[in-house]
């Protein structure tokens, strides 16, 4: 239930704003998964590339492979630890 303050405007009571604050970081997290897997793999492959093995030519190709050969849920690896 909402408090009122010195003013008109209503106050959330302190589990409500512990549960948006909860529900807001699981999704900045399944968000932010995607991007991030993806990055980690563009870094990752500088190392391999050293050695002149590319895995992906570039963010679209990386991307394109991900989905092609591991399916959707490999930009959601790790994202449990997150």
């Amino acid at each position: 239930e909402r408090q009122k303050t010195g003013s008109d405007k209503p106050q959330l009571a302190g589990w409500q704003h512990a549960a948006a604050g909860g529900i807001t970081n699981i999704a900045v997290g399944v968000l932010n998964s995607p991007p991030d897997v993806v990055k980690t793999r563009m870094q990752d492959q500088s190392f391999t590339a050293e050695s002149g093995v590319v895995l992906y030519k570039n963010t679209w190709d990386c991307i394109k492979t991900m989905w092609r050969t591991e399916g959707v849920l490999s930009f959601f690896r790790g994202s449990i630890m997150r």
